[in-house]
């Protein structure tokens, strides 16, 4: 790690002890806020698989709406 670089839960013997219940409680925040929104493409964007070894995020233009009933 470079000098300076930021570890939000520490590292090593300083790691922090509840870094696991914080990961699932943002997890369930996300969830929970998210849960009334949809996320639709952009028309004219399309999804393509691509076979490789790791996942990238590449440009996928999206918008938010209201999940419907």
């Amino acid at each position: 790690m470079p000098d300076g670089a930021f570890l939000p839960f520490g590292s090593g013997k300083h790691k922090c002890i509840g870094d696991h219940f914080a990961m699932t409680e943002i997890a369930t925040a996300i969830a929970t806020l998210t849960r009334a929104w949809r996320l639709e493409t952009v028309p004219g964007q399309s999804v393509r698989p691509v076979a490789r070894a790791t996942v990238r995020p590449g440009a996928l233009l999206m918008t938010a709406g209201h999940r419907r009933a």
